[in-house]
């Protein structure tokens, strides 16, 4: 079963599907280094949310609501 996603991974990962370029750097390290973004450049906007990412978001928001 997936680990539950930190209230700051949760925070981050729904900016990053809003507007990635808002992401500050320790967001987006803590995000590439759990696996939920994929850094694709060098510069520090070059980054995509991946299906991973988009699925733990999923997630958590069906926890939420459920526990409504």
């Amino acid at each position: 079963m997936a680990k539950p996603l930190t209230e700051t991974q949760k925070r981050a990962l729904t900016q990053a599907e809003k507007n990635t370029t808002r992401l500050t750097r320790m967001q987006v390290f803590e995000l590439a280094s759990t696996g939920l973004i994929e850094v694709c450049g060098v510069r520090d906007s070059d980054f995509r949310l991946i299906k991973k990412g988009v699925r733990a978001l999923a997630r958590e928001n069906k926890r939420a609501r459920v526990a409504q």
